[in-house]
Order: structure tokens, then C-alpha cells, then sequence
């Protein structure tokens, strides 16, 4: 089947698809549903990495490389997009008590309200970080129940509060694995 016809069935069918137009990297891609369809061209309605309405795209069907239909991420953004407005919240006008380390302090916030953290751990930023539930923490040890992108849990890991260089709480990022993990992957069912 060529791209168009894909297109086009993913458009009577309403399918989220991604529509990628670089060979030599395949981490980027537009996603979003169908508008319209042409023999030269395509619009979608484009959305976010957190299903928010993005926008409209066109791309030349001579620049698409590869369509992706029904994968498990574009489930997982169907649900972020069905759900729009109900995941993301507002901070809090809490301050934390630093206990002379703001990361420790953020940590135990994050333990005690059930926040989704990211730490990235020493200076290396090429180093994956480490996403999932504070389970246990005090000023030297973080224990942190990890979920992968998808919010499914991936084990259990303790580090050093010392060796955590950076700490992302509670941002748009780690609430919608929140989301996502609340949710049990229900799109993947």
C-alpha cells in the first residue's frame, strides 16, 4: 500500500498516525489525525507529545519517508489527547522546608504529595535519566519506583541524594507519566 492510500484509510478511520520525512532521523516525526489527502500533499491536525492541539501541518507525500499507524506511542497520545484538560494541574503555592538541599527537599515533597520525578544522575545530560515515584527517601538515599515513557513500571532503583545532578518535579513531562500510569495503559489494551 503506498503512503497515500494509507493516508487516505487512516483518515475515513480517524487513525492518529506520524508522518516522518527525514531518513536519517527517524526520532523525529509530525503526529496528528488526517485532514486531507492529495496525490502531491497531506494536512494533519497536529499534536503535541502531550496530545494538545498543535496546530496544522502539510507535507509533500514526495518528502514522507515512512507512516506509522496504530503504534503503541500514538495509542498512548490518543489517550493524552481524549483526556486534553484533564491532566495537567497548577502548582502549588507550598514552599518545601530545604533542610539545606533543595534536591532532598523536592524529593520528600514529591514522596509526600506522589509526584512523578526526573533525575538525572551526575553531569553526563547524555546519561538516560531516571523517571518514577519517590517510594522511600531521607538526606542521603532516594529509592525510586522507575516507569518507563510509556508509564508502565520498570523496577525499583536507590541512589545517592548526592549523585542526583538535576531534578525535574511535577512538570508537564512527569504528570502525564503520572497519567499514563494511573491509566494502566488503557489505550494499549
Amino acid at each position: 500500500m503506498d503512503f497515500s492510500r494509507m493516508l487516505e484509510d487512516a483518515w475515513s478511520r480517524r487513525a492518529l498516525v506520524a508522518v516522518y520525512t527525514d531518513s536519517n532521523d527517524l526520532d523525529v516525526f509530525s503526529a496528528g489525525f488526517v485532514r486531507d489527502v492529495t496525490a502531491t500533499h497531506v494536512s494533519m491536525l497536529s499534536l503535541s507529545a502531550h496530545g494538545e492541539e498543535d496546530g496544522v501541518i502539510a507535507r509533500r507525500m514526495a518528502d514522507i519517508v515512512r507512516v506509522e499507524v496504530g503504534s503503541r506511542y500514538l495509542q498512548q497520545l490518543r489517550l493524552l489527547h481524549e483526556n486534553r484538560g484533564k491532566i495537567f494541574h497548577p502548582w502549588g503555592e507550598d514552599r518545601v522546608a530545604s533542610r539545606n538541599d533543595c534536591i532532598a527537599a523536592e524529593l520528600q515533597r514529591a514522596h509526600d504529595r506522589r509526584l512523578v520525578v526526573t533525575v538525572q544522575l551526575g553531569p553526563d545530560a547524555e546519561q538516560k535519566p531516571l523517571c518514577g515515584f519517590v517510594s522511600e527517601c531521607d538526606d542521603n538515599v532516594v529509592t525510586i519506583a522507575a516507569l518507563t515513557r510509556y508509564g508502565d513500571n520498570d523496577g525499583v532503583w536507590t541512589v545517592k541524594v548526592s549523585d542526583i545532578h538535576r531534578l525535574n518535579s511535577d512538570t508537564q513531562e512527569e504528570q502525564v507519566l503520572a497519567f499514563l500510569h494511573g491509566h494502566g495503559n488503557a489505550a494499549t489494551r
